[in-house]
C-alpha cells in the first residue's frame, strides 16, 4: 500500500510517497500443498553499498553519493551538448544535474525521501539545513523553466525546442548548474 501525504508546514504542493520497506512474504499454502514459489523473473535484490562508499554520509544515505555521482555526469553531458550548440539539450540536463545534486544534498541531511523537480523548491528545502542554498536558489530557480519545453513542442508556445533556445540560454544554464553542484559539493565533501 501506498502512503500519500502532503506536507501542511511547507505550504508545498509535491507529494510525498511512503513505500513499505520490506517485501512481502510468499502467501502461505493450505495445508498438505507446495509452498508457493518464489516468482521466476522477480528483479534480484538491490546491491547494498560497501561502506567505503558511504564514508562520512549519515548511515543509510547511498543517495548522497551516487546522486552526486549522477549530477556530475549530467553536467558532463549538458557540456557535451553545447559543445555542439544544441542548446535545448544543454539547458535540460543542466537541470536536472542540478536537481540531482539537490537531491544528494537533501539525502545526506538525513532525508528519508526526496520529492519533486523543482530546483526552486529543492533549494528551499536545502536551505532549511544550509541559508546558502536558499540564496543561490534565487538565481538558480532559473533553471526550472528547462524542464519540459527544452524537450517537448508543446511546452512551447510555437516552434520546436530545437530553435528556441540560444548560446546565451545554454550558458546560463551550465553556469546555475555548476555553481549548484559545487555547493553541493562543498557542502556534503564530497570535491568537485
Amino acid at each position: 500500500l501506498l502512503g500519500l501525504s502532503l506536507p501542511p508546514e511547507t505550504g508545498s504542493s509535491r507529494i510525498c510517497v511512503t513505500l513499505p520497506r520490506a517485501r512481502r512474504a510468499p502467501r502461505a499454502s493450505p495445508a498438505g500443498a507446495p509452498a508457493q514459489a518464489e516468482r521466476p523473473n522477480a528483479s534480484p535484490p538491490l546491491r547494498a553499498r560497501p561502506e567505503s562508499e558511504l564514508a562520512g554520509l549519515p548511515s543509510g544515505h547511498g543517495g548522497a553519493v551516487s546522486g552526486s555521482a549522477q549530477a556530475e555526469r549530467d553536467l558532463d553531458d549538458a557540456r557535451f551538448a553545447a559543445s555542439g550548440a544544441r542548446w535545448n539539450l544543454a539547458c535540460f540536463p543542466s537541470q536536472q544535474a542540478a536537481e540531482k545534486a539537490l537531491n544528494a544534498y537533501l539525502y545526506a541531511q538525513g532525508a528519508e525521501s526526496v520529492w519533486g523537480h523543482s530546483v526552486a523548491e529543492l533549494c528551499r528545502d536545502a536551505g532549511a539545513h544550509d541559508e546558502s542554498f536558499a540564496v543561490l536558489g534565487t538565481e538558480a530557480a532559473a533553471l526550472d523553466q528547462y524542464y519540459v519545453p527544452t524537450r517537448y513542442p508543446n511546452g512551447l508556445p510555437g516552434g520546436i525546442p530545437a530553435d528556441a533556445y540560444t548560446r546565451v540560454d545554454g550558458d546560463r544554464a551550465l553556469g546555475l548548474c555548476n555553481a549548484l553542484i559545487a555547493q553541493v559539493a562543498e557542502a556534503i565533501g564530497t570535491g568537485s
